[in-house]
């Protein structure tokens, strides 16, 4: 497969639409620092997707699963 676009852009294309995710599900939880309650760290993650000439941004919060630093 030959690429026409030498930039490397982000989402899908004629071209490229393999797009591969990795994850691990873990829960972190940590003291609201004045109230003293547990929370829930979440992940906020975001994708272009692009059909039939339109464009649609799909958001979700799901629970983090990589490092964090909670200051």
């Amino acid at each position: 497969m030959a690429v026409k676009d030498p930039k490397i852009g982000i989402g899908a294309t004629s071209e490229l639409s393999l797009r591969v995710s990795v994850a691990t599900l873990a829960r972190i939880t940590f003291p609201h620092p004045e109230q003293g309650i547990p929370m829930l760290a979440l992940e906020h993650k975001a994708s272009l997707i692009s059909a039939a000439g339109q464009k649609q941004v799909l958001t979700k919060a799901q629970p983090f699963g990589g490092a964090i630093r909670i200051l």
